[in-house]
């Protein structure tokens, strides 16, 4: 305190709370120093230097351990499998502009009120077969055949585990098609889809992939729905996936209540639940959930392709062409013309006509899907499909 004295106090103390116990600050005063002032001033003095140092100690680890796994370690190579170099997927010129919101000024500066068709964004948006790269397969692990039992060489085409493979997230609102995407995906390109959770059942339907680690780069795509967590995993290119909310909720619904987990993917739960108070609770939920994932998506995942569901089921082999050439994978022409031949997967559920909405739950519908087309507009995508010219 400089010449400052305090003739009428032995010491002043001020009490600092640290995780619990209180630690006497010592205003000295050399006049009344004393050794039992000078023992507690040491003790403090102890006390905040161990604090400083765990604060450093802390700091180090998390940065150590929040890296990303590209950052401090490369993905393991299996034995005897040849070190190739990996497709580094990365949006040409032609992606990037369509990705971004439209520029509307002429060359004098001038705002002009227009925005690019849907043929327009489409062209931007696939125009580049010339960038493709051939896949390379990891033949020493388990495969599958896709169709054992056609007699044609349909029978003989194998899926397996890539090497080196540069994946795209697909993300959904559960219930959206991801399922039967993913199958679409790994007889078209031969290599195995992933998944971020994991399932035992998908896995007993040779979705191998299922529980492959996503950054041993050894599946095309991995499913999710959820919004990845770090910047460098939103960086990746993604597939998102939308279908119409007022027939993803009922099939959530369904998946959700069918009890027999084996069957959840294909069995149908009895329409009357669907009237019931519980589903009208967790329909008012799910509406706002799923405006919220895909306008959340959207605006955070800057490679972005949008893949409406009604339009890949009205025309499955035109998009997954496009698919492949977002993913800058070469197209297979042969595994193509097999799939064309073999559209339904191995999944398949109930497609149910049933309406259980009330009519203000109808106007938010309307309202979420209108929000999220106009979203999309802004980022200069396609809008989503007119819904009420598709029955289920």
């Amino acid at each position: 305190l400089g010449s400052f004295t305090l003739p009428r106090l032995e010491a002043a103390t001020v009490h600092v709370l640290i995780k619990g116990p209180q630690c006497p600050l010592i205003l000295y005063s050399p006049k009344y120093d004393n050794p039992r002032v000078s023992g507690i001033r040491s003790i403090c003095s102890g006390s905040f230097i161990i604090l400083g140092c765990s604060v450093a100690v802390g700091f180090f680890f998390t940065r150590l351990f929040t890296r990303s796994p590209e950052a401090w370690r490369s993905p393991p190579l299996r034995r005897n499998v040849p070190q190739v170099e990996s497709m580094v997927i990365q949006p040409d010129n032609a992606v990037k502009s369509s990705l971004m919101m439209t520029n509307n000024q002429d060359s004098d500066g001038k705002h002009i009120d227009t925005k690019p068709s849907v043929n327009e964004i489409e062209e931007n948006l696939f125009d580049k077969a010339e960038d493709t790269a051939e896949l390379t397969f990891d033949m020493s692990r388990q495969y599958v055949r896709m169709w054992p039992d056609d007699k044609g060489h349909c029978g003989r085409i194998e899926t397996r585990f890539g090497v080196n493979t540069s994946w795209a997230w697909l993300i959904s609102y559960p219930r959206s098609g991801n399922t039967w995407t993913r199958y679409l995906l790994e007889a078209s390109t031969g290599v195995f889809s992933g998944s971020v959770y994991g399932s035992e059942l998908l896995k007993e339907l040779q979705y191998l992939g299922e529980k492959e680690n996503p950054y041993h780069n050894t599946t095309c795509v991995v499913k999710t729905h959820t919004l990845p967590n770090r910047d460098y995993k939103r960086k990746r290119p993604a597939i998102m996936l939308i279908r119409d909310p007022m027939r993803s909720i009922v099939s959530y619904w369904n998946w959700k209540k069918v009890s027999d987990r084996s069957q959840r993917h294909t069995a149908s739960v009895n329409n009357d639940t669907l009237f019931s108070p519980e589903f009208r609770k967790f329909a008012s939920r799910e509406i706002s959930t799923w405006e919220r994932h895909y306008t959340n998506w959207i605006s955070h995942l800057p490679n972005l392709l949008p893949v409406y569901y009604e339009y890949l089921r009205d025309d499955p082999v035109k998009h997954i062409r496009d698919m492949l050439s977002y993913m800058k994978i070469k197209t297979n022409e042969d595994r193509l013309g097999c799939v064309s031949s073999h559209l339904d997967g191995k999944l398949k559920g109930g497609q149910r006509v049933v309406d259980p909405y009330t009519l203000e739950q109808k106007s938010r519908l309307k309202r979420a899907v209108e929000n999220v087309s106009t979203k999309l507009q802004d980022r200069g995508l396609p809008p989503l499909p007119r819904y009420d010219k598709y029955a289920n």
